[in-house]
Order: structure tokens, then sequence, then C-alpha cells
């Protein structure tokens, strides 16, 4: 991961494997904020203009609104979100990652699987998310 932090922090990346894992770095914090129930470090991973798709719900435009939503998200049943990159873009400063997650409860049970596209921009030397989508996915996704 020292790798990864370099590249994220400079800014520059001589590989794609720097861009692999610099994007995993960036969801493992995300992840970290969530379990945390870290509101303000969650809201800090998305740009200010972020755009978020959710399911079944209208768009939530901006990073407060965003917080407001991870807000209402935390206090239900899922504990914890397992994000699994399957393949990463890079476009400049924008990178598109299309992925799979699993929602986990209390009692590490899973709740359920989603497909994810995530827009990262390369913000102040860090990547943050743009736009994110995500729906459910049968179970045998991984």
């Amino acid at each position: 991961m020292a790798g990864a932090a370099s590249a994220l922090a400079s800014g520059r990346f001589n590989d794609v494997n720097e861009i692999w894992d610099a994007i995993r770095a960036a969801n493992q914090r995300w992840m970290n904020a969530y379990e945390q129930r870290d509101l303000d470090a969650l809201a800090a991973r998305y740009t200010e203009d972020a755009q978020s798709f959710a399911p079944d719900r209208p768009p939530v435009v901006g990073r407060r609104a965003i917080r407001d939503f991870w807000a209402e998200t935390v206090q239900g049943p899922m504990k914890k979100l397992e994000l699994h990159s399957v393949e990463i873009e890079l476009h400049d400063t924008t990178a598109i990652e299309i992925g799979t997650s699993r929602q986990i409860g209390a009692t590490d049970n899973e709740l359920g699987r989603f497909r994810y596209l995530v827009v990262w921009k390369r913000q102040g030397g860090m990547w943050r998310i743009h736009r994110e989508i995500w729906n459910s996915a049968p179970s045998a996704v991984t």
C-alpha cells in the first residue's frame, strides 16, 4: 500500500497496478469510515458536487446531501459493506471503476449483493467519488 499512498499523494501513476492500488486504498478508507459510522470521513470521500444514484431513490446531489443519505443508511441493518473492484479504467484525472459489493449485517450475515459503477475524480492529491450508481445483483455474482 505504500506505493498506492505515494501515487495517490503525487497524482502520478506509472503503471496500471498503481491506479488499482490507489482506488482500492480509497475504497478501504470508505469502508472503514462506514463501519466506524464516521459520517464526516465518509462525506470527505466525495467531491463537493458528487451525485449518488441509489436504487429506487431520487438522485442525491452534493457532498452534504450524500452525508445525510449515509447518516440515514447507517441506522439500518447494514453494519459494513465489502467493495471488490472488477475493472478500473484511467482517463487523466478521472477513473472509472466497476465492481461488486456485499452488504453485511450485525451477525456477519449477508444482506445483499450489488454491482456498482463509480466515477472517481483526482482532487487535491486524492481520489474522490464524483458519481456512483449501484443495483442489486444475483447471489452468484462475486
